[in-house]
């Protein structure tokens, strides 16, 4: 990856998970992902890369309900902005899970 990391800030997400189940998700939606740790990864394809963070978030309660959050902070790290874009376009419509 030559091309240099853009300048767009941080993305930051709240998703209903547990660390584990994004990382499993992350992995099974992006074959091109790689661990740099526990609760990091990398995302790349072709000249983009970006770099996920997870951290755990405190339960979202409804009443008696608890669902599981952690905290995504998605940078751009490497290539242009419109591949980031695109990177990260694919990577949402890989994850998604359904709901009704």
């Amino acid at each position: 990856m030559d091309a240099a990391p853009t300048a767009q800030p941080a993305i930051v997400r709240d998703v209903c998970a547990t660390a584990d189940e994004f990382a499993r998700s992350l992995r099974a939606a992006m074959p091109c992902t790689v661990d740099a740790g526990p609760d990091r990864f990398e995302v790349a394809n072709g000249d983009a890369a970006l770099a996920v963070g997870v951290s755990a978030l405190p339960p979202r309660r409804l009443g008696a309900l608890a669902l599981p959050r952690v905290r995504v902070v998605i940078d751009f790290i490497a290539g242009p902005e419109d591949a980031c874009v695109a990177l990260l376009a694919a990577m949402d419509r890989a994850m998604q899970r359904g709901g009704g």
